[in-house]
């Protein structure tokens, strides 16, 4: 059932999303500069580390942006639940904290992985192209989700673009994991499990979670 437009005139709702918008958009600039370099390296030698955020300026915007892409995670799962019964910004909040989770339980998936099968360098460089590629994340996913909080009767596409912005910054970082892990054949099968267990079924999660969170704080 599509959710009808209430939510679009919440104005807490909307000064939380007009503040984060308008302090990523002052940080596109640095995050445009770190993500063409990561781009520039990618199809270089593997053992080459990616470049990240050096400066603590540049950690501060990185992390503008992650909050940016938990957001408007956050707000694309309420779009989908339909969940109009509920206060928009609780509903949000409760959202936030699962999106938050998953986020982190896959930065520890990361380093517990990379930890078992690369090196130390190589499992930074993964690290660093993951947080740059959920950084980029957040940019590509303010269009569906502003269009699926305020034209709610064309849900099924903006959700259907969210989507496709999602898995559009995964292609990258899959490169990555790819040329970092990939030793020999028999490493494909090891691979494909990774796909599974730390990219695949902690969506399947969220997704089934997200009915509970919506309600967290309402």
């Amino acid at each position: 059932m599509i959710r009808q437009a209430s939510a679009s005139t919440d104005s807490g709702l909307l000064i939380v999303l007009t503040v984060i918008m308008a302090a990523a958009m002052l940080c596109a600039p640095v995050i445009r500069r770190i993500e063409g370099n990561y781009f520039r390296q990618l199809f270089r030698s593997h053992r080459e580390a990616q470049p990240g955020e050096k400066t603590l300026g540049e950690r501060l915007v990185v992390s503008l942006a992650l909050l940016q892409t938990l957001v408007f995670e956050a707000l694309m799962l309420y779009c989908c639940l339909g969940a109009e019964a509920m206060p928009p910004l609780a509903s949000l909040a409760g959202l936030l904290v699962l999106t938050a989770g998953l986020f982190v339980a896959q930065m520890a998936a990361y380093g517990l992985t990379g930890y078992a099968f690369a090196s130390a360098d190589e499992a930074h460089s993964w690290q660093t192209a993951a947080l740059l590629m959920q950084a980029l994340t957040g940019y590509l996913l303010v269009i569906p989700a502003m269009g699926a909080l305020f034209y709610p009767d064309y849900l099924v596409l903006f959700a259907t673009i969210g989507a496709m912005a999602y898995i559009s910054c995964r292609i990258p970082l899959i490169i990555s994991e790819f040329r970092i892990f990939y030793t020999t054949p028999a490493s494909l099968f090891y691979f494909f499990l990774y796909l599974c267990t730390s990219e695949i079924v902690p969506l399947i999660a969220v997704w089934g979670l997200s009915g509970m969170f919506s309600s967290l704080f309402c």
